[in-house]
Protein backbone atom coordinates (compact mmCIF):
# COMPACT_ATOMS: atom_id res chain seq x y z
CA UNK A 1 0.00 0.00 0.00
CA UNK A 2 0.87 3.47 -1.19
CA UNK A 3 1.37 6.45 1.52
CA UNK A 4 0.25 10.07 0.44
CA UNK A 5 -3.08 10.86 -1.08
CA UNK A 6 -3.51 8.02 -3.01
CA UNK A 7 -3.27 5.83 0.14
CA UNK A 8 -6.32 3.54 0.08
CA UNK A 9 -7.05 3.91 3.70
CA UNK A 10 -6.29 7.30 3.62
CA UNK A 11 -9.13 7.59 0.54
CA UNK A 12 -11.63 4.88 2.32
CA UNK A 13 -11.07 7.16 5.91
CA UNK A 14 -11.92 10.66 4.02
CA UNK A 15 -14.90 9.07 2.08
CA UNK A 16 -16.22 7.37 5.50
CA UNK A 17 -16.30 10.88 6.91
CA UNK A 18 -17.89 12.55 3.76
CA UNK A 19 -20.58 10.64 4.60
CA UNK A 20 -21.05 10.90 7.98
CA UNK A 21 -21.38 14.74 7.31
CA UNK A 22 -24.63 15.50 9.34
CA UNK A 23 -25.53 17.66 6.39
CA UNK A 24 -26.99 14.67 4.53
CA UNK A 25 -29.15 13.61 6.99
CA UNK A 26 -30.17 16.29 8.81
CA UNK A 27 -32.24 17.63 5.31
CA UNK A 28 -30.15 21.04 4.66
CA UNK A 29 -28.43 18.87 1.64
CA UNK A 30 -30.29 16.39 -0.77
CA UNK A 31 -29.40 13.86 -2.87
CA UNK A 32 -30.52 14.13 -6.55
CA UNK A 33 -30.64 10.68 -7.74
CA UNK A 34 -31.99 11.44 -10.93
CA UNK A 35 -29.62 14.50 -11.87
CA UNK A 36 -26.71 12.03 -10.68
CA UNK A 37 -27.74 9.04 -13.15
CA UNK A 38 -28.23 11.44 -16.06
CA UNK A 39 -24.75 13.13 -15.75
CA UNK A 40 -23.59 9.66 -15.35
CA UNK A 41 -25.48 8.84 -18.62
CA UNK A 42 -23.91 12.01 -20.48
CA UNK A 43 -19.87 10.95 -19.28
CA UNK A 44 -20.72 7.31 -20.48
CA UNK A 45 -22.47 7.95 -23.75
CA UNK A 46 -19.27 10.07 -24.39
CA UNK A 47 -16.77 8.35 -23.15
CA UNK A 48 -16.49 5.70 -26.09
CA UNK A 49 -15.60 8.68 -29.03
CA UNK A 50 -13.97 11.06 -26.26
CA UNK A 51 -16.25 13.89 -26.55
CA UNK A 52 -15.92 16.59 -25.04
CA UNK A 53 -17.41 17.28 -21.61
CA UNK A 54 -18.04 20.11 -19.28
CA UNK A 55 -14.75 20.44 -17.14
CA UNK A 56 -16.62 22.99 -14.62
CA UNK A 57 -18.22 20.22 -12.87
CA UNK A 58 -19.52 20.90 -9.30
CA UNK A 59 -21.15 18.31 -6.41
CA UNK A 60 -24.25 20.66 -7.02
CA UNK A 61 -25.24 18.93 -9.98
CA UNK A 62 -26.19 16.14 -7.71
CA UNK A 63 -26.41 17.69 -4.11
CA UNK A 64 -28.81 20.62 -3.69
CA UNK A 65 -28.86 22.59 -0.53
CA UNK A 66 -32.38 24.05 1.06
CA UNK A 67 -31.14 27.06 3.78
CA UNK A 68 -32.47 30.26 2.79
CA UNK A 69 -29.79 33.73 2.85
CA UNK A 70 -28.48 34.47 6.05
CA UNK A 71 -28.96 31.05 7.85
CA UNK A 72 -25.97 29.22 9.28
CA UNK A 73 -24.39 26.93 6.77
CA UNK A 74 -20.67 26.55 8.95
CA UNK A 75 -19.45 22.82 7.81
CA UNK A 76 -19.67 20.49 10.49
CA UNK A 77 -17.14 17.67 9.04
CA UNK A 78 -14.19 18.28 7.40
CA UNK A 79 -13.61 21.75 8.35
CA UNK A 80 -13.82 24.11 5.13
CA UNK A 81 -13.86 21.23 2.70
CA UNK A 82 -17.34 19.84 4.43
CA UNK A 83 -20.28 19.14 2.37
CA UNK A 84 -21.96 21.10 4.93
CA UNK A 85 -20.68 24.39 2.81
CA UNK A 86 -22.85 23.41 0.07
CA UNK A 87 -26.27 22.99 2.39
CA UNK A 88 -27.23 27.05 0.73
CA UNK A 89 -29.97 26.55 -1.14
CA UNK A 90 -29.38 27.26 -5.11
CA UNK A 91 -28.43 30.84 -6.24
CA UNK A 92 -26.75 31.44 -3.22
CA UNK A 93 -23.27 30.24 -1.17
CA UNK A 94 -21.52 29.67 2.35
CA UNK A 95 -19.42 32.35 3.07
CA UNK A 96 -16.75 31.37 5.42
CA UNK A 97 -15.41 33.99 7.99
CA UNK A 98 -12.99 33.52 10.72
CA UNK A 99 -10.06 31.88 10.96
CA UNK A 100 -8.80 28.06 9.67
CA UNK A 101 -9.80 27.04 13.50
CA UNK A 102 -12.76 29.34 14.50
CA UNK A 103 -15.02 29.85 11.33
CA UNK A 104 -18.97 30.54 10.55
CA UNK A 105 -20.57 30.26 7.53
CA UNK A 106 -23.79 32.07 5.97
CA UNK A 107 -25.34 32.01 3.48
CA UNK A 108 -25.44 34.74 0.96
CA UNK A 109 -25.36 35.46 -2.67
CA UNK A 110 -22.11 34.27 -5.42
CA UNK A 111 -19.15 35.95 -5.02
CA UNK A 112 -18.36 38.85 -7.04
CA UNK A 113 -14.90 40.47 -7.25
CA UNK A 114 -12.86 40.49 -4.12
CA UNK A 115 -15.02 38.47 -2.16
CA UNK A 116 -13.79 35.80 -0.33
CA UNK A 117 -14.61 31.99 -1.69
CA UNK A 118 -14.05 28.63 -2.15
CA UNK A 119 -14.93 27.72 -5.35
CA UNK A 120 -18.25 29.74 -5.05
CA UNK A 121 -17.73 32.95 -7.12
CA UNK A 122 -20.85 34.15 -9.24
CA UNK A 123 -20.91 33.89 -13.47
CA UNK A 124 -17.65 35.54 -15.12
CA UNK A 125 -15.81 35.11 -12.17
CA UNK A 126 -13.68 32.81 -10.67
CA UNK A 127 -11.74 31.34 -7.13
CA UNK A 128 -8.07 33.28 -7.40
CA UNK A 129 -6.68 30.50 -4.36
CA UNK A 130 -4.58 32.30 -2.07
CA UNK A 131 -1.26 30.52 -0.55
CA UNK A 132 -3.34 31.06 3.35
CA UNK A 133 -6.53 30.16 3.25
CA UNK A 134 -8.01 31.79 5.95
CA UNK A 135 -10.60 29.98 6.06
CA UNK A 136 -11.46 30.05 2.68
CA UNK A 137 -9.03 29.10 -0.76
CA UNK A 138 -9.08 33.01 -2.06
CA UNK A 139 -10.37 35.84 -3.64
CA UNK A 140 -13.23 36.12 -6.32
CA UNK A 141 -11.46 37.79 -9.42
CA UNK A 142 -12.67 38.47 -13.18
CA UNK A 143 -12.55 35.77 -15.78
CA UNK A 144 -10.34 37.58 -18.81
CA UNK A 145 -9.33 34.64 -20.97
CA UNK A 146 -7.11 37.55 -22.44
CA UNK A 147 -4.86 38.09 -19.17
CA UNK A 148 -2.33 35.59 -18.04
CA UNK A 149 -3.50 32.79 -16.20
CA UNK A 150 -2.08 30.25 -13.73
CA UNK A 151 -5.15 28.11 -13.24
CA UNK A 152 -7.63 26.55 -15.38
CA UNK A 153 -10.72 28.42 -13.48
CA UNK A 154 -9.36 31.85 -14.65
CA UNK A 155 -9.99 30.75 -18.55
CA UNK A 156 -14.05 30.37 -20.01
CA UNK A 157 -12.39 27.17 -21.76
CA UNK A 158 -11.44 25.77 -18.16
CA UNK A 159 -8.15 25.30 -19.63
CA UNK A 160 -4.68 27.70 -18.73
CA UNK A 161 -1.44 26.27 -20.84
CA UNK A 162 1.44 27.83 -20.49
CA UNK A 163 -0.25 31.09 -18.70
CA UNK A 164 -2.14 31.23 -21.14
CA UNK A 165 -5.99 30.59 -22.02
CA UNK A 166 -6.27 28.30 -24.62
CA UNK A 167 -8.96 26.24 -26.13
CA UNK A 168 -9.18 22.72 -25.92
CA UNK A 169 -9.86 19.25 -28.42
CA UNK A 170 -12.93 17.82 -26.81
CA UNK A 171 -10.34 14.51 -26.07
CA UNK A 172 -8.74 17.07 -23.88
CA UNK A 173 -11.82 18.09 -21.53
CA UNK A 174 -11.75 14.78 -19.66
CA UNK A 175 -8.26 16.00 -18.78
CA UNK A 176 -7.83 17.05 -14.73
CA UNK A 177 -8.99 20.56 -13.90
CA UNK A 178 -5.43 21.56 -12.59
CA UNK A 179 -4.37 24.88 -10.42
CA UNK A 180 -5.20 26.30 -7.45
Amino acid sequence: MSEGPCDVEAIRSGCEELAADPALTDGTLVWLPDEAARTLAELEARRPGCEAIDRAWDYGRVLEGTLEAGADCSPQSRGMYGLGRLRCRPGLRCELTGTIDEFTGRCTDPGDEGDSCNHDCGPGFFCQWDTVPTPYRGYCEVQDDAAECFTDFACSTMYCELQSCTPLDPPDTWCFVGGI
